[in-house]
């Protein structure tokens, strides 16, 4: 069975973080990091597969 209860006085502690300051300089640079490398992976695998579709890249390696 409900029962309705009623506050009066609620007290509460709330902290306020600023959102730019959760990232340290060194997190952030290890995130720039892995981001970069991921982009020179990707930029490594469209060269490969456009060197194999080429007709230069193939007789380059015959």
């Amino acid at each position: 069975m409900p029962v309705d209860v009623r506050v009066e006085s609620v007290v509460s502690r709330v902290r306020v973080a600023d959102p730019d300051a959760l990232l340290t300089p060194e997190v952030l640079e290890r995130i720039v990091q892995v981001v970069l490398a991921r982009l020179e992976e990707r930029e490594a695998e469209r060269r490969d597969r456009d060197d194999d579709q080429s007709v230069r890249g193939r007789a380059a390696r015959l």
